[in-house]
């Protein structure tokens, strides 16, 4: 099959699985990472509620790599998003993983086991309150720690390329992709979700096709029916 390149804008860290499927599947994968993740330091305010909380919701690979910073918490019962956010976890850390991909999916895991629970969310200054929205919907106290910067990365824009289509995780990632580089507007886009697609549309772009989901074989099916 001829080597189709397909734009990935993820983090490299989190784009490796995905990468790798695409060669597997005769795509030429191209990363240009749209995001620079600031972790903050753990800090003596962030260790307290970290050590007091009863359950810890990590709905980010880069949440996961917050909590790293810390000893494994004695007490608390932590919550990724995906198989993804637990597996950025560090030896000795594991971590309970939701029953789907979304926020309201891994807010129904805790609920499941754990109903009225307080629960402490580590999140992105960029992070939609979905997560929280859905925990306190189900009667949970949602403590919210915010523990890492989403900063656009310095030298996004390049020169236009021929690609088969370009992959966007969040609607920021859309966003600042089309700023940097208006011409991506005229490739096919694949969403992640339903945001980032209306992120695209808001973007004008030519061609837009929402994955049904954010699983790597769903992003693949899309790219096969471009």
């Amino acid at each position: 099959m001829t080597q189709r390149r397909v734009l990935i804008s993820r983090q490299r860290s989190d784009a490796k699985e995905l990468s790798k499927k695409l060669e597997d599947t005769g795509y030429k994968p191209l990363i240009i990472p749209s995001i620079d993740i600031i972790v903050r330091p753990l800090d003596q305010p962030l260790e307290d509620a970290i050590s007091a909380a009863a359950i810890i919701a990590l709905p980010s690979p880069s949440a996961a790599r917050f909590l790293n910073q810390a000893e494994a918490p004695k007490g608390s019962i932590v919550y990724a998003q995906g198989k993804g956010t637990a597996a950025a976890l560090k030896s000795g850390l594991t971590a309970q993983i939701s029953l789907g991909l979304y926020a309201a999916d891994l807010a129904q895991s805790i609920h499941l086991n754990h109903p009225k629970a307080r629960v402490t969310i580590l999140h992105g200054d960029r992070t939609r309150d979905e997560l929280s929205d859905a925990l306190k919907a189900l009667g949970h106290e949602v403590e919210s720690l915010m523990v890492y910067e989403n900063r656009c990365p310095s030298g996004l824009a390049r020169a236009p390329i021929e690609l088969h289509a370009a992959i966007y995780h969040s609607p920021s990632a859309a966003q600042r992709h089309l700023q940097a580089n208006p011409w991506l507007k005229m490739v096919a886009s694949v969403a992640i979700g339903k945001t980032t697609a209306q992120a695209l549309q808001s973007g004008d772009c030519r061609r837009i096709i929402q994955a049904k989901s954010p699983r790597i074989e769903d992003l693949i099916l899309a790219l096969e029916n471009l």
